[in-house]
């Protein structure tokens, strides 16, 4: 199982198992994530997790994040956990709609090919968990100029840097077809499939991206941070998981030993 299918069996799994979703509201939410590539999208095009299947991965990221920090703070216990696990996986749900797949058909030269096929062997472990290898280099979906050039400046350039769309698929921007900002987006999506959650919950989800690029809005924030500690601690889960991405992936492996049911 690669990444992506442990990434949409965590995520479904907590879906069908929590107590905080009807279960008429499971099969619609999930066909939702499902029909609209939750869990292939990347989390962006040129930024965090901008490979196939970083949304899922940053998500699950900041979700592990903001548990352990409420546990830090003490206040882990004044929570619903599934309502906490719901505003990290799912507080950029508004993406699901932003990325769509780029059709790049011309193939690389034969000077790209052997030189990415020797990074390639030098840099096995780098791109392991990617799973880019010289077998990849044969598949017809993968072989285009513009990914083997992306993949060629990485390795050379930064390879500890986070990765290109390394993937068989190639992003880029949609038409955004419901113009709400990040974080209303966001919730918005989440109060369609999912009823009854708490006023903390959607202004958590609201506020993540704090005043970024919204400075003529911090009154609100001020007012939305005074209803809840949550509120101000989701924004620092992402960018733990985001800035995670720029110092190494140790913390990859850290996250997953937290017991998120203690």
């Amino acid at each position: 199982m690669n990444y992506i299918e442990e990434n949409k069996k965590y995520i479904l799994d907590f879906i069908e198992w929590s107590e905080t979703i009807e279960d008429n509201e499971k099969k619609k939410f999930i066909k939702f994530l499902t029909d609209n590539e939750f869990f292939q999208l990347p989390a962006s095009i040129n930024h965090h997790s901008n490979y196939t299947g970083g949304l899922a991965d940053h998500s699950i990221k900041v979700e592990k994040n903001l548990i352990m920090l409420l546990k830090v703070y003490g206040i882990i216990d004044k929570y619903n956990i599934d309502f906490i696990r719901l505003i990290g996986l799912f507080h950029d749900l508004c993406k699901i709609d932003r990325y769509e797949i780029e059709v790049d058909n011309e193939e690389p030269t034969k000077k790209q090919y052997n030189y990415l096929k020797s990074l390639i062997a030098n840099n096995k472990e780098k791109l392991s968990e990617r799973n880019i290898n010289s077998e990849t280099l044969k598949l017809k979906t993968f072989k285009t100029k513009s990914r083997f050039s992306d993949l060629i400046s990485w390795l050379v350039d930064n390879p500890d840097s986070p990765p290109p769309a390394v993937s068989n698929i190639k992003w880029k921007y949609s038409k955004d077809s419901l113009p709400f900002g990040h974080g209303e987006k966001s919730a918005l999506f989440l109060q369609k499939y999912i009823s009854n959650l708490p006023d903390y919950v959607l202004l958590a989800i609201r506020w993540h991206m704090s005043t970024w690029k919204d400075g003529d809005k911090r009154k609100l924030l001020n007012k939305a941070r005074k209803q809840d500690p949550v509120i101000q601690i989701l924004p620092m889960a992402d960018q733990m998981a985001t800035i995670g991405e720029d110092i190494s992936e140790m913390d990859i492996n850290k996250l997953k030993e937290i017991n998120i049911n203690n």
